[in-house]
């Protein structure tokens, strides 16, 4: 049975969220200091030159200021980084807390410098190469239950490209290793992560880090890569490029549909869309992978103006499937509902019946068409009231007409 409310998907992972510019430092989170006195603007003025002191925040003490909310810090506590598990040991016996981490875990790297245990198992494919991904994490050292560092008390997910050297190796190859949903734990080497210098004062020279990671989402790095060309790198770009693109825009609109954010899906669909329309294409086969994808992106722009209740554009896309595909099911059940919504009942009808005729099982289009029917036959039982009441005022005698003012200005 078809899912006529579904959005097409494709075989695509897709594009990142947002801006890409969340890739890079926040302005905001440059130092600032505090000047101990004011400036003299006019010595400035007249070149006598001035002198100025900052006041700079002693680090020992902020590091004694609590970083996390307590609370919340409690629950992100993970013991399995400190000796509590091997207190029972003997000493000839004993294991260090990331050795007997290690012995659960397995290799994601040859020289076993970064180790990956599964915690919970994700679903999909892998998370392709150069992907925008969405992560929550909270990092551990050695003999330290609390976080060095966490996504989760800062309620802030973390996006980044994957082989762009924007995280610390370890965490890059890790998170390349994992699917949509799955929560893993790395152990990773110092090499892998924050080398022989550490990065003091909260990670020490020569640690080794354990990151418990939870892969949220990933969208395809194609479209990213595409919007830092130049104009003229674009119109060079090949067929295959532009498609990758295009199907990782097409992606990136499905993420944001699902996460009701109508108008995003709408701007993602349609960029892929000018993609294809304005591209020159060379042969059959590179038309007929156009117009497949354009046939998903239609359909899709139609269902998420129907969603939106913009019935006009939900019909402008469907009937340009329709072009397309003149006996889709789904185009031609949006048409129905877009001018259902009109209510252009004639042709509605005619759409549903289309439909219906070319999937006679399909319960979604029953239930639209007796809608259609009872929505058709109150408007018609309301302009029939409408109707008599007109015809009723206008039989009355200029005598009764008058009485009946005078009773309403009573």
């Amino acid at each position: 049975m078809t899912n006529l409310q579904s959005i097409e998907c494709g075989e695509v992972t897709s594009i990142q969220d947002e801006d890409s510019s969340e890739l890079f430092e926040d302005e905001s989170s440059r130092p600032t200091h505090t000047l101990k006195k004011a400036l003299n603007l006019s010595e400035l003025r007249e070149d006598r030159g001035a002198e100025f002191e900052v006041e700079i925040e002693d680090e020992e003490s902020s590091e004694e200021n609590d970083y996390f909310d307590e609370e919340e810090l409690k629950n992100n506590l993970n013991f399995e980084c400190t000796d509590i598990a091997s207190e029972s040991e003997d000493e000839e016996n004993y294991k260090s807390p990331f050795q007997r981490l290690s012995d659960k875990m397995t290799a994601v790297t040859n020289d076993k410098g970064v180790l990956k245990k599964e915690v919970k198992p994700g679903i999909g494919p892998v998370v392709s190469k150069g992907a925008f991904v969405t992560v929550h994490y909270n990092s551990y050292l050695e003999y330290s239950e609390e976080p060095f560092d966490s996504t989760r008390l800062r309620n802030l997910p973390f996006k980044f490209l994957l082989d762009r050297e924007r995280v610390i190796l370890g965490l890059d190859v890790g998170v390349g290793t994992m699917k949509k949903g799955e929560v893993a734990q790395f152990l990773i080497r110092p090499e892998y992560a924050f080398g022989q210098m550490g990065c003091p004062p909260r990670i020490p020279p020569n640690a080794t880090v354990m990151y418990e990671v939870e892969l949220i989402s990933y969208i395809d790095g194609a479209a990213a890569e595409f919007d830092g060309l130049t104009p003229e790198e674009k119109k060079e770009a090949s067929f295959e490029r532009i498609l990758a693109v295009c199907k990782s825009q097409h992606q990136a609109g499905n993420e944001f549909y699902k996460k009701q954010m109508y108008q995003k899906a709408i701007t993602r669909y349609k960029k892929a869309v000018h993609l294809l329309e304005t591209f020159s294409l060379a042969n059959e086969e590179q038309e007929k992978q156009q117009q497949n994808l354009l046939m998903k992106l239609y359909l899709n722009l139609s269902l998420a103006n129907l969603t939106i209740k913009e019935a006009g554009r939900c019909i402008f896309f469907a009937r340009r499937s329709l072009e397309i595909q003149n006996n889709n099911v789904k185009a031609l059940f949006r048409m129905g509902k877009g001018f259902m919504m009109k209510g252009d009942f004639e042709k509605s009808h005619s759409y549903f019946q289309r439909a219906l005729k070319l999937s006679p099982n399909e319960q979604e289009i029953i239930e639209e068409i007796r809608k259609l029917d009872k929505q058709q036959a109150d408007y018609e039982m309301m302009e029939k009231d409408f109707c008599k009441k007109m015809f009723s005022q206008h039989k009355k005698t200029p005598d009764q007409k008058a009485d009946s003012d005078t009773n309403q200005n009573l």
